[in-house]
């Protein structure tokens, strides 16, 4: 029977701090031999990661022993200090073992990175009070981490969420 080897998952997820993403392989068969799979991070289909910025390009192998279904990699990822948000790239599963195929809707995996230098924005109090007569209402928000770039915060204020006020009436 042919045998045929595929990444667990379509999309794989890992954070840019912790500089790996395991990518888990499975067989829909036995060997009696061991063999290696060679997983490449593909440079060309990267969807919004950059080869040998964020992620390695080196192709790594995953080796199956004798009665093995099931085996794994890690793919290194490449940690900056720029804000970028998620990124993804490709992985590709290749076979030079005669009698191992890959797996036709399950050759190609997406990885897809998580910053570690992401930027997040909180209110400094959870309750802010002003009064009517004033007009306005200060509110302070924190910043958490640092951004080369400028960026604006819009803050919403919600009728859904309001305990008595009215909006358009007691806010706008």
């Amino acid at each position: 029977t042919m045998i045929r080897v595929r990444f667990t998952k379509l999309s794989y997820t890992g954070r840019e701090a912790k500089g790996i993403v395991m990518i888990a392989l499975q067989l829909n068969g036995t060997s009696s031999n061991p063999f290696n799979v060679t997983v490449t991070p593909s440079e060309e289909s990267s969807l919004s990661a950059e080869g040998g910025v964020d992620f390695n390009t080196t192709p790594l192998t995953a080796t199956f022993g004798s009665e093995m279904t099931m085996s794994s990699v890690s793919v290194p990822v490449l940690a900056d200090d720029i804000v970028e948000g998620i990124e993804t790239f490709e992985i590709t599963l290749a076979s030079i073992n005669e009698g191992i195929k890959i797996h036709d809707s399950r050759g190609t995996a997406s990885i897809v990175i998580t910053d570690s230098t992401m930027i997040r924005v909180r209110f400094t109090k959870l309750s802010y009070t002003g009064r009517e007569a004033k007009g306005i209402v200060m509110i302070a928000l924190q910043l958490n981490g640092t951004s080369s770039n400028p960026f604006n915060v819009t803050v919403t204020p919600s009728e859904e969420s309001s305990l008595s006020a009215e909006g358009g009436v007691d806010f706008i």
